[in-house]
C-alpha cells in the first residue's frame, strides 16, 4: 500500500515538475560534487543553469560529462523566475548558506528544494539504497519501535539527533540535522569533548575495524598524543592495506589484511578503487575479490576501544565479537547510517551482549553520512561527570 501510494505521489510530482526549469545552486560544496552529476543525468541533462553565489566569474560554466551548464547571476535568474515556473535544487552544507533560500523563493514561482528531496523524487540513492526506499522504511516503522530505540539512548541530544535524521530522510530537510551535528573532526573520538564522541585514555587497546588507509588510526594517535598500549587495525582491500602498512613499523601497532565478521574463513568483498572508502561485503558496487575473514573473538585477546565502519556489515562484526565485548566491555564507536535498519539492529545486538550504561547517537556531517552510535560504561555523553 505504502509503495503504491509512493509511486502515485512520485508520478504526480514528476508530472507537476515537467513544466519547471531546474537550476542548481551550492557549488563548490562536496555534496554538489557527489550528487549533482547524478541528478543532472537523471534529468537527461535538462538543467537550465547554475545560480551563482559569486563563486564564478562572468562567463564561467559548470560541465557535466563535457556538457556545459551556464552560470547565472541572481539578477539574471530573477528575470527568468518572473516569466516562468522554476525550481532550484540546493546543495548547501551549513546553516549560514540557508539565508538565500527565502530570497530565491520570493523571486517568482520558484520552488527551492534540498538535493535530498530531489534524489527522492528521481529514485536516486544517497548511500546504498534510494532515498525513496529509506523514507518508506522509516514511514513503515511503528512509533512504538522508534520510541523504544529512542528510549535506549541515554541523553537528550541523542534523541534530538534521531528525530533530525528521520526528518531529513522523510521530509528532505537537513537543517535540523546540520544544527545538531558535531564537527567532523570529532567523529569517533576526540581529546576532551565528552559530549561529542569518545575521549580515549592514555592506555587504550584500540581496535580499528575498517581501517582503510589509516586515517582514523592517525586520528587516534593524534588524539592520544601517541600514548596507547596496543592497536589492531583491520583492512581487507589490498590497495588500502598497502597504505595502512606504513603504520605497521610503529611499536605496538598490528595491521591485519583481513575482513572481520561473524565467522572465520573467507568472504566475497567488493573493492572499488574509484571509491576506496566504499569497499564492502554487502552491496555489489565494485570488483568482487575473495578475502580472508576473522572473528574479533579469535583475533584480539583484549581491547578497551573499538571503532567499526564497515559499510553495513557492522552487525556481523558484533556477532563475531560477542565474547570479547562481553568480557572487556570496551568503549565502542559504530557507524549506523549505511542502511536504515542498522541503527535498530546494532543497538539490539549490543544490548543482547552487554547493557551499556551510556548509549549515544551522534551525527558529524551536513547530509546523511556519518551517524555514529557510541557505547560506554566509563563515559557519559550528557555533559555530566562520569561515574
Amino acid at each position: 500500500m505504502e509503495e503504491r501510494r509512493a509511486d502515485a505521489e512520485g508520478k504526480a510530482m514528476s508530472a507537476s515538475q515537467q513544466a519547471r526549469a531546474t537550476f542548481f545552486t551550492g557549488f563548490p560544496a562536496t555534496l554538489f560534487k557527489l550528487f549533482a552529476p547524478a541528478i543532472h543525468a537523471a534529468l537527461d541533462g535538462r538543467v537550465a543553469g547554475y545560480v551563482s553565489d559569486s563563486f564564478f566569474r562572468d562567463g564561467e560554466h559548470l560541465t557535466f560529462g563535457g556538457a556545459p551548464v551556464p552560470t547565472l547571476t541572481h539578477s539574471e535568474f530573477a528575470r527568468i523566475a518572473q516569466t516562468r515556473a522554476v525550481e532550484v535544487v540546493h546543495f548547501f552544507q551549513n546553516q549560514d548558506a540557508m539565508w538565500c533560500i527565502p530570497g530565491l523563493a520570493g523571486l517568482g514561482d520558484v520552488r527551492v528544494i534540498d538535493f535530498l528531496q530531489k534524489l527522492d523524487e528521481l529514485g536516486l540513492p544517497h548511500t546504498y539504497q534510494t532515498v525513496r526506499d529509506e523514507r518508506l522504511w522509516w514511514q513503515q516503522q511503528s512509533q512504538e519501535r522508534i520510541g523504544a530505540v529512542a528510549g535506549m539512548l541515554t541523553d537528550p541530544r541523542s534523541r534530538q539527533t534521531l528525530r533530525a535524521r528521520v526528518n531529513a530522510i522523510c521530509k528532505g530537510d537537513r537543517t535540523p540535522l546540520m544544527a545538531i551535528a558535531f564537527p567532523g573532526e570529532t567523529e569517533y573520538f576526540n581529546p576532551h569533548k565528552h559530549q561529542a564522541s569518545l575521549v580515549p585514555g592514555p592506555d587504550e587497546i584500540y581496535v580499528d575495524v575498517g581501517a582503510a588507509h589509516g586515517d582514523t588510526l592517525e586520528k587516534f594517535l593524534k588524539v592520544t598524543d601517541g600514548r596507547f598500549r596496543h592497536i589492531h587495525a583491520f583492512e581487507p582491500t589490498p590497495g588500502q592495506y598497502r597504505q595502512l602498512q606504513r603504520h605497521a613499523s610503529r611499536e605496538g601497532v598490528t595491521t591485519h589484511c583481513k575482513a572481520v565478521g561473524a565467522a572465520s574463513g573467507s568472504i566475497t568483498f567488493y573493492d572499488n578503487p574509484e571509491n576506496p572508502f566504499g569497499a564492502n561485503a554487502v552491496a555489489a558496487t565494485g570488483t568482487p575479490i575473495t578475502v580472508p575473514c576473522v572473528r574479533l573473538d579469535d583475533a584480539v585477546p583484549e581491547c578497551s576501544l573499538i571503532k567499526m565502519d564497515v559499510e553495513g556489515y557492522e552487525c556481523k562484526v558484533i556477532e563475531g565479537a560477542r565474547e570479547l565485548i562481553g568480557r572487556c566491555r570496551p568503549n565502542m564507536a559504530i557507524t549506523c547510517y549505511h542502511y536504515p535498519q542498522d541503527l535498530f539492529e546494532i543497538v539490539e545486538k549490543v544490548r543482547a551482549i552487554h547493557s551499556y550504561r551510556n548509549i549515544a547517537l551522534r551525527h558529524y556531517g551536513p547530509s546523511l553520512y556519518d551517524t555514529v552510535l557510541l557505547f560506554s560504561d566509563r563515559q557519559r555523553f550528557d555533559g555530566a561527570q562520569s561515574a
